[in-house]
């Protein structure tokens, strides 16, 4: 199979606060034919909300996960922050589209978030 970039962004499906410094992930796989080639990894992008707010350029931080994972967590969160996250799948074509950026809250304000296609749920 010719490879090519994805056109689709993998779904999350759960963004949760785990501790007052850490976060998981989790999303659904592309199909073959969605992800236009194999998955060779997936880039996840984060980034505190409050620079948002201010209309500043985003520090944004990356975590590169491989692609046969569909989870990670991330660590050395700022407490007091929530965060903005996106994910993007790449093949050896290069970095699909990103989803539309989703926000993790603080733990205790509806840490869980239940994620389809991007609507909270």
């Amino acid at each position: 199979m010719c490879s090519s970039e994805p056109t689709v962004s993998p779904k999350l499906l759960t963004a949760t606060r785990t501790a007052s410094i850490a976060m998981t992930l989790s999303w659904e796989h592309l199909t073959l034919s969605e992800a236009q080639g194999f998955i060779t990894n997936y880039t996840i992008l984060y980034y505190k909300t409050a620079k948002v707010r201010k209309r500043l350029r985003p520090n944004t931080i990356s975590k590169i996960v491989d692609g046969s994972h569909n989870s990670t967590a991330i660590y050395e969160l700022n407490e007091v922050s929530a965060y903005l996250v996106q994910i993007s799948a790449k093949t050896a074509a290069g970095n699909g589209v990103l989803i539309m950026p989703v926000i993790v809250p603080l733990p205790g304000n509806f840490s869980t978030l239940l994620l389809f296609s991007g609507s909270f749920k």
